[in-house]
């Protein structure tokens, strides 16, 4: 889904002298638009990711601009612009794009300005090396905030205009002023008069914003009149309003109060009158609703007791002394409250016990141990103790999924100082189970992560702090995690590292590596979780997605008007029957929805806008028949949840809703802080309510791999965060290993694994680069959500897969111990399904740039029935009987980064 900026918070139109200057550039050409456009009209889009233009250049004149990775908005990059006295600055040049004379934009963009009281954003047109004076109301001041906020500014073209170039002028105070702009759009405004309105639910205010802009030229500012009512839909009444007369500036904001309103619905009709009091446009704005006490408030849906027990398929925790059990794992925990020793399906993984180590770890720290509670949702110790002049207060509360939740405290002993030399947490691994690392930004799951191969390169390091970090290998690991680095004060060495010792690796979480005072008590939270925290869906590997030679029984359904009121959000349309026909058309039929993100016409949304809008990606909405956009909402507030939970069940109780697909599910990031366990609590409940109503639903989530949400999951789609290298670079392994593949896409993290394919844009119809997606997903057990490749090939490939018995079969994959398959050419790999019949399904993949040929071994021993063997082309979609030689032996041919698909047996 593209990405783009919202809509009109404010307009502040000021008049400013400029002091120092530093300028965006963005060249338009006079070319038109096709006229009378219904609603706003996007012309142009820039994110400084992928919507940059491809003439964009980011610092033409030398000025020094750059593309900074430095906290975006959104996606990866922002433009980072600096002030300076002496001269202009240019700081982009992009594709010409159409202005019409005499129509109305917005500009859109959003700023974080460090370090002055003054910076504005000017409009010019700039005409054969002349610059105009700015245009009328195209004056922006821009507020100083470290955190990003949205701006936007109205402006006219001129009827005298008859092209030439559009300047965007970004202006400061000194030259240490930093600029930083992401996510700027300018849309074409509809003709007449525009007004929208902006609620405050805690101050009890609504705001209407009125741009009389089509109208100057008829009637100057000062001789207009706004009329602002607010009529009851049920009524007809008018129960508040305002008037204003002698406008101010093209853009005005008419504010009333609505605390004395009854709660129902409103129409907000604006009328704008000039000279002799004629009435030059009226808008009706509707959908307003005021809400007082809602029903669906405090709710208790899909939250647990322990009397309701887990939901499937978690059992109950059991707790015996120090011992914790959930499903398919085990907790011993040692004084600290820290695991030493945790089993996962059977296995240790620790070589040592977990520590949280002051100062150089020669003082021992004693502590106590001790269970304050234990039910079937989780168990709860706590832990207590003296270390170099602190008391240390320890809580671990592990939970039924595996989750472990540690909260520690430092507080200086008898009130005084304590100097802490340095605080690390170390978790010592068995170097057998540590071979993958991967580590999650909170960006958009498309950004990727860091990874690495701890086998090849098991000393690693990174000097920056990130919430989510997982070392394990393909099978079992452990998860740390923390929302923030809050207390941390690391300024000589990395913040992670990994240290192999012999047969132990080490990996260390460095929280103060520089001698720090510790004056009043210091709280730190980070959570563990071993992996896999759950057993698959028994429907899962008999899932057949978007195939058409075995009929399809799961697809995503994403919203459409036809069928759905608001996009992603859990309301059927008015006319139910294409809803009703949806549902009706496979057995999972995945309906898409939006845990934090809603669109903005839901009327609760608009209500309660200031309490729930959130900083983040603002998605337009392409599709005509719903808003204009989709907004990011703190889904760490009560009331959103209460409220989200609420319309989630009534929609899945009355639809028998029995598949979701949760996009863009993950944590918001609030002051600083990555809310992963409010998030958490959000995911718990709506699953454990879906699970209520329907024990056999199906969940898919688009997610960063954060543990303890995605536990809450059926399965886990990724794939996006390989868009830009392939569409470079092509294949796979050409700019990655096969390692760093199985940790982004493969390892079992507890719900089963989806991938998206990305040739979307250059080799969608591709046959060689189809051939070889299926290749690498087939290689590594994967289910493909298909799509933005060659279908046909996808169908063939995948049906053969169904039709052999994927579900019933055992995946031997090529990185296990040896098989039944034996390569000798170092660019092929072999990974095979094996039926308790003992018939197999080889995937052969080529993953180097070289054809290759070879010999492979197919071990028969203990093979029943037909010894035939069959082997299927893609490339070449060519099917033969062909017959093993001597011990199985069979010769092959592989084109570059192509594979074979061979049957050997029933």
């Amino acid at each position: 889904m593209g990405m783009a900026a919202s809509h009109n918070t404010k307009f502040l139109l000021t008049s400013v002298t400029v002091i120092a200057l530093a300028t965006v550039l963005i060249s338009l050409a006079g070319e038109g638009v096709a006229d009378g456009a219904v609603g706003e009209q996007m012309i142009y889009q820039c994110d400084f990711d992928e919507n940059i233009g491809s003439g964009f250049a980011v610092d033409p004149y030398g000025c020094g601009a750059t593309l900074s990775k430095d906290r975006p908005h959104s996606g990866v990059y922002c433009l980072s612009c600096q002030g300076n006295r002496d001269h202009l600055q240019y700081f982009g040049l992009v594709e010409s794009l159409p202005l019409m004379p005499g129509r109305t934009y917005k500009l859109t963009v959003w700023s974080r300005i460090n370090g002055t009281p003054l910076t504005l954003i000017h409009v010019f047109f700039h005409k054969k090396g002349k610059m105009s004076s700015p245009l009328r109301g195209a004056r922006m001041q821009v507020p100083p905030s470290e955190e990003w906020r949205e701006n936007d500014l109205v402006f006219t073209v001129p009827p005298e205009f008859d092209g030439g170039e559009l300047r965007f002028r970004f202006s400061a105070a000194a030259p240490e002023v930093v600029g930083c702009f992401d996510d700027l759009t300018i849309s074409l405004l509809p003709p007449g008069l525009k007004a929208e309105y902006h609620c405050s639910s805690r101050k009890q205010v609504v705001t209407v914003v009125v741009n009389v802009a089509d109208y100057v030229e008829k009637v100057s500012l000062d001789q207009m009149a706004l009329e602002v009512a607010l009529v009851s839909v049920k009524t007809g009444e008018k129960l508040a309003g305002k008037t204003v007369t002698g406008l101010p500036s093209l853009v005005s904001d008419v504010e009333f109060p609505i605390d004395q309103l009854p709660g129902g619905e409103y129409e907000i009709v604006t009328s704008l009158r000039g000279l002799q009091d004629e009435l030059l446009d009226s808008v009706k704005l509707e959908d307003f609703r005021v809400f007082r006490d809602p029903e669906w408030a405090g709710n208790k849906l899909g939250m647990l007791t322990a009397e309701t027990g887990p939901p499937p398929p978690w059992p109950p925790v059991e707790c015996e002394d120090n011992r914790v059990t959930c499903w398919g794992r085990e907790y011993a925990l040692s004084d600290m409250a820290l695991p030493e020793a945790i089993r996962v399906q059977g296995k240790e993984i620790l070589a040592g016990p977990v520590r949280l180590i002051i100062g150089d770890g020669t003082t021992n720290t004693e502590m106590t141990l001790s269970k304050s509670r234990h039910d079937s949702l989780q168990a709860t110790f706590t832990a207590s103790g003296v270390s170099k002049g602190l008391e240390l207060r320890a809580k671990a509360e592990i939970e039924f999924d595996g989750m472990m939740k540690y909260t520690v405290g430092l507080i200086p002993k008898n009130g005084e100082t304590a100097t802490v030399e340095s605080l690390s947490l170390e978790v010592p691994f068995k170097r057998q189970t540590a071979s993958l690392l991967q580590m999650v930004l909170q960006a958009s799951s498309w950004d990727g992560g860091l990874t690495a191969d701890l086998a090849k390169e098991p000393s690693w390091e990174l000097r920056e702090f990130w919430p989510h970090v997982w070392i394990g290998n393909e099978d079992r690991g452990l998860a740390w995690f923390a929302e923030s680095d809050k207390g941390w004060r690391v300024d000589k060495g990395p913040h992670f590292q990994t240290k192999a010792e012999g047969d132990v690796l080490r990996f260390v979480v460095n929280i103060i590596d520089t001698p720090t005072e510790i004056k009043r008590p210091l709280r730190l939270v980070f959570g563990l979780q071993a992996t896999p925290t759950r057993p698959p869906h028994p429907r899962w590997k008999d899932i057949r997605f978007r195939t058409k030679s075995i009929p399809t029984n799961a697809d995503v359904r994403w919203s459409n008007a036809a069928y759905d009121k608001y996009y992603g959000f859990p309301l059927a349309a008015d006319d139910p029957t294409a809803f009703k026909e949806l549902l009706a058309s496979c057995e999972y039929p995945l309906r898409l929805m939006y845990l934090r993100h809603c669109d903005e016409g839901v009327p609760e949304f608009r209500y309660y806008e200031d309490r729930w809008k959130a900083p983040g990606t603002v998605y337009s909405l392409e599709d005509s028949g719903f808003h204009r956009h989709m907004f990011p909402v703190d889904s760490t507030d009560p009331l959103w949840q209460d409220f989200i939970v609420s319309r989630i069940h009534d929609w899945i109780a009355k639809w028998n809703i029995n598949g979701m697909y949760h996009d863009c599910f993950g944590p918001n990031v609030k002051d600083g802080t990555v809310r992963i366990f409010a998030f958490r609590e959000l995911a718990k409940r709506v699953y454990t309510m879906h699970r209520r109503l329907c024990p056999e639903a199906l969940t898919i989530v688009f997610a960063q791999p954060y543990v303890p949400l995605i536990s809450f999951s059926d399965a886990m789609l990724s794939g996006e965060m390989y868009r830009h290298s392939l569409a470079q670079q092509e294949y796979y392994p050409a700019f990655m290993s096969l390692p760093e593949f199985r940790v982004e896409s493969v390892i079992s993290l507890g719900p089963a694994r989806m991938i998206l394919p990305q040739y979307k844009i250059a080799y969608r119809d591709s046959l060689p680069h189809s051939v070889h997606a299926m290749g690498m997903f087939f290689l590594h057990d994967l289910t493909v959500y298909a799509s933005w490749f060659r279908m046909d090939v996808y169908d063939d490939l995948e049906t053969r897969r169904i039709r052999f018995g994927r579900a019933e079969s055992i995946f031997h994959p090529y990185w296990g111990p040896a098989g039944r398959v034996t390569v000798h050419d170092e660019g092929l790999r072999a990974s095979y399904y094996e039926k308790p019949s003992g018939g197999l399904l080889i995937t052969l993949a080529n993953v180097s740039p070289n054809d290759v040929a070879d010999t492979i071994e197919v071990d028969l021993r203990g093979l029943r029935g037909k010894r035939e063997t069959v082997l299927y082309d893609p490339l070449t979609q060519t099917e033969s009987t062909v017959a093993l030689g001597s011990g199985g032996s069979l010769p092959v041919k592989v084109k570059a980064y192509m594979m074979l698909l061979i049957q050997v047996g029933e």
